[in-house]
C-alpha cells in the first residue's frame, strides 16, 4: 500500500515540514499529529508542497514530487538533471 506523505516549506520560517496535507481554499497546511484533539500543523508555500514518490533513491532518502535528480548513465560518462513528476 501506498504511504501518502507530503512536505511544504513553512510560511513562517522556510523549514522542510513532513506529514499530512491539509488544503482550504488557497491554503496548504502539513500536518504531523494530534494533540489533546487539536491538530498539529502549520501553513506551508503551496508552491512547495510534494508528495512521497514510490521512486527509491540510494542512501534510503525519501525522494518527493519536485525533487531535482542528478542522474549518471551506467558508465558514468554523462549527468542529465530531471524533476520528478
Amino acid at each position: 500500500m501506498r504511504d501518502y506523505k507530503f512536505r511544504g516549506k513553512r510560511v513562517d520560517d522556510g523549514v522542510w515540514t513532513y506529514g499530512f496535507l491539509f488544503k482550504s481554499w488557497e491554503k496548504a497546511y502539513i500536518l504531523w499529529g494530534i494533540t489533546n484533539g487539536i491538530p498539529n500543523m502549520v501553513e506551508v508555500i503551496s508552491q512547495t508542497v510534494g508528495q512521497l514518490s514510490e521512486l527509491s533513491a540510494i542512501k534510503n532518502k525519501n525522494i518527493y514530487e519536485g525533487d531535482i535528480l542528478r542522474v549518471t548513465n551506467p558508465n558514468g560518462e554523462t549527468d542529465n538533471l530531471c524533476v520528478v513528476e
